[in-house]
């Protein structure tokens, strides 16, 4: 069961849904909540989200999970390496007060690009088209953190 959670400072809207896919999100439509949301949208980087014009942020409770997933049972060690990087920018982004300056959130990108390329290099995509081989989980959820903004990071 999948389920939408939308809040605010105030409120706090929970709809469990029996399927993760359009249906839910139609009924999220139906009760208007999402269309007119104007914040920052924090979630699982599902594709369906990003139909909505606002600006997105990744849950890194959700990284966290898929990277120790990728260490225990795969030993991926870039996703150990990952994992430590993304809870050291948490702990300096709260020591800022919530937002990196120039020079940290440069110093934190440039970092975070070096360990994409590490683990492309430790856990590459497959050579042959997509079509024919099923990709692994690992390889999967690399390529989505090299398609993430390191702003997404950073809410």
């Amino acid at each position: 069961m999948a389920k939408a959670i939308g809040c605010t400072e105030q409120w706090t809207h929970y709809a469990p849904h029996a399927k993760r896919g359009m249906d839910a999100m139609n009924e999220m439509n139906e009760i208007n909540i999402l269309p007119r949301f104007k914040g920052t949208l924090c979630h699982d980087h599902w594709k369906s989200y990003y139909r909505y014009n606002m600006t997105h942020a990744l849950c890194n409770a959700h990284h966290l999970r898929e990277l120790t997933r990728a260490w225990e049972q795969d030993k991926q060690a870039w996703a150990q390496k990952m994992a430590q990087w993304l809870k050291a920018l948490n702990g300096t982004v709260d020591e800022a007060g919530g937002v990196l300056n120039h020079v940290q959130a440069e110093h934190y990108r440039q970092q975070y690009r070096a360990l994409l390329e590490k683990a492309q290099k430790e856990c590459p995509a497959p050579k042959k088209p997509l079509n024919k081989v099923k990709r692994v989980s690992d390889v999967n959820y690399l390529g989505r953190l090299a398609s993430i903004n390191l702003a997404a990071f950073l809410v």
